[in-house]
């Protein structure tokens, strides 16, 4: 029994708890990821905006000459960019409850030292 505690946190949640416990803690923790990542998306377009600046994977370019043309080309880049804010926090908005959803979960079936290792675990995870 000594072999179980020793072994890492997956596998004794797998030998304790059986296997839909731990695949609905390894979809905790890919929701968290994805959350940090969103998050990490959220705030570079943010700063884009903020400081005027079109991220290359949202420049337009137009055959015509001249400041209208310009014009126009800015203000949809510019429209692109609140598009994708806008898009990004509606998919962090339902990761959030995604992950609220499998917290409850996982908080019924584990004990409370386990959850709070599962979620010390996920926020490191998070940080790195």
């Amino acid at each position: 029994m000594v072999f179980i505690w020793m072994a890492n946190l997956h596998q004794r949640i797998k030998h304790l708890y059986g296997k839909v416990c731990l695949d609905s803690v390894r979809e905790y923790e890919n929701c968290s990821r994805k959350i940090a990542d969103f998050r990490n998306h959220q705030r570079f377009s943010l700063r884009c905006l903020k400081s005027g600046i079109t991220p290359v994977s949202l420049h337009l370019k137009t055959p015509l000459k001249g400041y209208k043309a310009n014009k126009i080309i800015q203000n949809a880049e510019k429209r692109l960019l609140n598009e994708r804010v806008r898009q990004i926090n509606f998919k962090l908005d339902c990761l959030k409850g995604k992950q609220k959803d499998i917290e409850c979960s996982l908080k019924q079936r584990l004990p409370d030292n386990i959850y709070t290792e599962i979620q010390d675990f996920t926020t490191r995870g998070q940080l790195a």
